[in-house]
Parts: C-alpha cells; structure tokens; sequence
C-alpha cells in the first residue's frame, strides 16, 4: 500500500468524496476550509505565503527567491548574514508537492546552479539538524474556540546496516524497501555507493522527510504528551485562516519535544495534505482507509461551517482555472526534471 501509485490508491475514495459533494451540493466548500491560504490549498498555494500565517518564533528562518530576480546571489548572501545562516540550506519549489525537487544545498555553487536548472521561485530555509521529523495534522471547527490534534506522524529517515562485505549500491538494490526507491537513493548517495559498510554500521541514505526521498512514515501517537499536545494547539489555533492541515517540525531532543520546546515548523500543508500515519505498515488496509474518510469529513465539514460564517468559496470556473494552471505548472516540473 506504501507504494501504490496514487490513482489506485485514492480510488476507493472517490464513492465517499462524491457522496459529501452531493450532501454539502458540490465541492467548492472545501475552499472556503483555510481562508487564509488560495483555495485552501488545493493548488497554487505558495509554501512562504503559508509560513507567514504562522507566529514567527515557531518557524524556520526562510527567504522567497523569484524567479524574475536577475542576479539574486546578492541578496541571499545578505539573507543568510542577517540570520547568521550557513550552508547546508534547504532549498524547495516555493509552490511544489510530495517533495519534488527538495534539495539540501552545501554551497552557494551548487545553489547557484539548482537556480539556474530550474527558473522556477524557489524557498529557502535554514537547515534544522534534526534528526527528528513528525507531521502534525490539526483540524479545528470555526464554531469551537479550540482546535485538535488529528494524528501524529514519525518519519523514519532511511538507514542502511552494514555486512563488512557489500557496497553501499549493493545493499540497496537489495534492501526488501530501499529497491523501490533505488535511484532517488543512488543520486543522493552518489559519492560514495562503492564504498563497503563495516558489519553492523549504520549509515542514514536520506535527510528529507518526505516520502518521494525515502522516509517511511509511521504512527507517532506515543510521542504525544498533554504539553506538547496544548503547545501544537496552541500554534494552530493562533495561525492565521488557518483550520485543517498538516504542520512538518523538526527537533533534536524527543524529551524537550515532548515538554513542547525545542522545534522547529518547517511546512505547512492544506486540504490536500494527508495524514501521513496512515502509510504506517502497521495499519491495516481498513484502518488507513478510515484516516482517509474522516479527514475528508472534516475537509466538508470545516468548509461549510466557515462558508455559514461568511467565508466565500471559489467560484467553479476560478477554481477550475486554479486547477488547470497548477497541471501546467507539474508538466513545467516534469520537464525540468528531465533539463539539466
């Protein structure tokens, strides 16, 4: 299930998703969930838009490179002065999906060149050592003075044992889940897959929480304590048109995490994010679904409500616009995918 392409995987929604059209009277109150963000972020939303919702003190330190900007090396090296930033960076498309073209950066050479292969509008962020990721999902109804906690994800970077005899290549194209996912590891490892890994040594292939690199999500509900949940409710309730999404953190201490300190918020999602703990191997087909279907309860639910409170939802014909623009931009993805 981890890895079924994404048409089969959201077929046995759609009967559900059609039903909560016919019984709200179509689909345009899902944007009206998140007013603050385009569409609710359906598509089109622009990643450093969204963080500025956020209380500032919660967020990576981040900066918007246009890609109408001539020269812009000047003014990221004034960035990274100011907020006494240094390489590794994390650069990503500031409007992209999956972790697409997510890249840690190691000098301004190379993100030089990543800028150039790809004239797209690009976020950049200080590099948040980690090594912990979880993704958040919180969901408040605009009727309730407070919101909630709908899951928690661990992300489970990739690591690699060794056996004193294989290379690194080697173990890869013969791990029973790194394989699947081959060539994203051979290219972020690519200095040193013919290296041999002692017997027993861990070595971690992948550093960026998202599922296209790598990482395997898995329920993270224990790392819940009464703390930290009113510290995450806290954040979403003061983000700004903020009421269904996913936050991705970041943290070096699982106990000061826990006490609600010591984290980073590095992203944060919409409607079409997904409660990643539903991709635990654990769950069974049935448990995962159910995540689904009540998620996209919420989704109607939220929408209606704000929509009775005043909020305007997009008309079809913008948010069908909306939609056509966003493919044409992830044909612009693929094909730059394939230039340099």
């Amino acid at each position: 299930m981890e890895f079924w392409p994404s048409s089969l995987f959201y077929l046995p929604l759609l009967p559900y998703v059609i039903y909560l059209a016919v019984r709200y009277r179509g689909i345009r109150y899902l944007t009206a969930t998140n007013p603050g963000i385009i569409a609710s972020g359906i598509a089109g939303e622009s990643k450093y838009d969204i963080l500025n919702l956020i209380p500032n003190k919660y967020i990576a330190k981040s900066y918007l490179v246009s890609s109408s900007i001539e020269d812009p090396e000047r003014l990221i090296k004034q960035w990274l002065t100011k907020n006494k930033i240094k390489f590794p960076i994390i650069a990503k498309p500031d409007k992209g999906e999956r972790g697409f073209l997510v890249q840690k950066i190691h000098t301004m050479s190379e993100l030089k060149q990543v800028l150039h292969n790809y004239p797209i509008d690009w976020l950049l962020q200080e590099w948040i050592e980690g090594p912990f990721e979880v993704g958040i999902f919180y969901c408040r109804y605009p009727n309730d003075s407070r919101g909630m906690i709908f899951s928690v994800t661990d992300k489970v970077f990739p690591e690699i044992i060794g056996d004193g005899i294989s290379t690194l290549e080697s173990l890869i194209e013969n791990h029973p889940r790194f394989r699947f996912q081959m060539e994203t590891h051979k290219k972020h490892n690519f200095g040193k897959l013919q290296q041999i890994i002692p017997l027993g040594e861990k070595q971690r292939i992948g550093s960026i929480g998202n599922h296209i690199q790598g990482c395997m999500f898995q329920d993270g509900g224990y790392l819940l304590t009464n703390k930290l949940k009113t510290e995450l409710i806290k954040i979403g309730d003061r983000t700004k048109g903020f009421y269904f999404g996913r936050f991705d953190i970041r943290f070096h201490d699982v106990k000061k995490f826990q006490e609600g300190k010591g984290f980073k918020i590095i992203e944060l999602n919409g409607v079409t994010s997904e409660s990643t703990n539903l991709y635990d191997p654990k769950f069974s087909i049935r448990q995962s679904y159910s995540i689904l279907w009540n998620q996209w309860r919420f989704i109607f639910e939220i929408g209606y409500q704000n929509y009775k409170k005043g909020i305007h939802f997009y008309p079809y014909g913008k948010l069908f616009q909306l939609i056509r623009n966003h493919n044409e931009y992830r044909k612009k993805f693929s094909r730059l995918e394939k230039s340099p």
